[in-house]
């Protein structure tokens, strides 16, 4: 609404490119294709404990905004000034369009996102001369949003092309648009061709989280790897900059879709080692609004291309010894969850705290003879009266009091394991009590791993 409205005051086509892009990719991938499930969060990548849309929150501000949101949606299509008619959004449509106290009827004929092509038919009920201004996409332009936050990674010189009843028309441009002058009559048709090819798009450098990794995308759509189409695991491939993808449509996938193949690295762990192979394979990426339909698992949308991205993880994860999924009643069960006054919240991963005196515990497995650390994670907004001790077989390893900071990030903090604590176990007791009047966490995770490779 936003930058509808700051169209509506400039008449620059980059407001309506950040309410298309946002539409696509942001808002559609909040409600599930049945229409009745919901996310709040849009994250960017989740791992293979994936992420589950929900039939309704406490507090449901965003699902009620859909249900206003999406049936307005028609009346930012079009727009008029005192001499022109603007399309903005391209759908199949019928529109009839008010126009100088007059009006306008424009029909699209298109199976846009999935392709550029797009019809217009014009039938000027009752007014003839005007300007006709077709929106050309940031993205047909090698701009991916008016600003310098992302690009693409390589340039095309293929533009916007528009013929005005079988004739190829030369058009001129303001803010964006491509302006089409002509004295209208009935049935008058306007074909626009936007060149489509998947492009991979690389972040700001100061974006940290994304450093030396790529996205892709095609026309307005932003795409992800997700578990279902990469045998099981998307975390595990890289992608370059050059890397060719090839579009195919597919009717019967989530209610059809386009979805692109290229080629990748694909990087495996031999057994319970260091070592790492590496061998060519191949990604299938689906558009990222339609993801999380078809079990948990994991899911990218920024891909690495440095594959030690990838071999830092593998090493990272042979350091675990042992980790809990917390609050997750299976991974709780298997480590013995013990407790008192002790709360949790989420569902396949979330936190757990105990209040006032209370806590609780874990038992998890340890390794002889490597010095060991206990990991565990907070959340930075978490503070106030959240002071608690911690213990490894009964013996005070550690204590932490919570502050919110002003930044939103999970925090791992680790804590020492002396070695004649482990000596002769193979398994030890985690537990977190909090000081009478406190709250020991939220834990919003808990491992033992080795301290170093």
């Amino acid at each position: 609404m936003f930058n509808h409205r700051m169209f509506m005051l400039h008449g620059d086509a980059k407001y309506v490119d950040v309410l298309e892009r946002s539409l696509y990719n942001g808002v559609f991938s909040g409600i599930d294709l049945s229409g009745d499930k919901f996310f709040y969060p849009n994250p960017l990548e989740v791992n293979k404990e994936g992420q589950g849309r929900s039939e309704w929150f406490d507090c449901s501000c965003c699902p009620s905004n859909l249900a206003r949101f999406i049936p307005s949606i028609p009346g930012y299509m079009y727009a008029t000034d005192k001499n022109s008619v603007y399309v903005n959004l391209f759908a199949e449509n019928t529109a009839e369009i008010p126009f100088n106290g007059k009006s306008v009827v424009v029909e699209q004929q298109t199976n846009y996102p999935w392709d550029g092509n797009i019809t217009l038919t014009l039938n000027p009920l009752e007014i003839n001369d005007f300007n006709l201004k077709i929106r050309i996409s940031g993205w047909a332009e090698n701009k991916v949003v008016p600003s310098n936050l992302y690009s693409f990674t390589n340039q095309t010189d293929k533009r916007l092309q528009i013929s005005v009843n079988g004739k190829p028309y030369h058009y001129k441009t303001e803010k964006g648009y491509a302006v089409v002058k002509n004295k209208w009559k009935k049935e008058d048709k306007v074909e626009v061709s936007i060149p489509m090819t998947a492009r991979t798009v690389k972040a700001n450098p100061q974006v940290e989280a994304n450093i030396d990794r790529l996205s892709v995308e095609y026309g307005p759509i932003v795409y992800c790897a997700e578990f279902a189409d990469n045998n099981g695991f998307v975390s595990n491939q890289t992608i370059t900059a050059d890397t060719e993808f090839e579009v195919e449509y597919q009717p019967e996938l989530l209610s059809g879709t386009n979805i692109l193949k290229g080629k990748s690295t694909v990087y495996t762990v031999v057994g319970n080692s260091k070592e790492i192979t590496e061998k060519q394979g191949e990604i299938t990426l689906i558009p990222y609004a339609l993801r999380s339909h078809r079990g948990a698992g994991e899911m990218s949308v920024w891909i690495p291309e440095n594959p030690n991205i990838i071999k830092n993880k593998y090493l990272e994860a042979y350091r675990i010894v042992d980790a809990v999924i917390v609050s997750n009643s299976e991974s709780e069960k298997a480590h013995n969850l013990q407790g008192f006054k002790t709360n949790s919240g989420g569902s396949a991963s979330g936190w757990r705290d105990a209040s006032d005196g209370g806590w609780f515990s874990y038992d998890m497995q340890v390794v002889q003879d490597e010095p060991l650390q206990l990991v565990l994670t907070y959340y930075s907004h978490d503070g106030g009266n959240r002071f608690f001790e911690i213990f490894a077989d009964d013996v005070k390893i550690g204590e932490q009091k919570l502050r919110s900071e002003t930044f939103t990030a999970f925090i791992d903090r680790t804590y020492a394991i002396p070695e004649n604590i482990i000596k002769g176990k193979n398994k030890v007791t985690i537990k977190i009590k909090s000081i009478p009047g406190n709250i020991a966490g939220g834990i919003w995770g808990c491992k033992i791993q080795r301290v170093s490779l």
